[in-house]
């Protein structure tokens, strides 16, 4: 979610306690402030580590829980591969 509150599709491509690795067709620079909604979980806000290539890393401005992380796997076990 933007910090105008828009959605934008994206796929969470890896996890850890301090963030995220996120793909998605949306342009955005370093710095930026942005809010990961997954379902089934908090929303997790952060700011944009590194961007390259469609793809970006949000440093996350709260730790990310194990069972938030295994939640999310799941989720994308669920899906399949993309």
């Amino acid at each position: 979610m933007t910090p105008l509150g828009d959605m934008i599709p994206a796929t969470v491509t890896d996890a850890s306690t301090g963030g995220f690795r996120v793909k998605a067709d949306y342009g955005v620079t370093i710095g930026r402030f942005l809010v990961l909604v997954i379902p089934g979980l908090p929303r997790y806000a952060g700011w944009v580590a590194w961007s390259y290539l469609g793809e970006f890393g949000l440093e996350g401005a709260q730790a990310i829980s194990e069972d938030a992380i295994e939640h999310i796997v799941a989720l994308g076990a669920k899906s399949g591969p993309t």
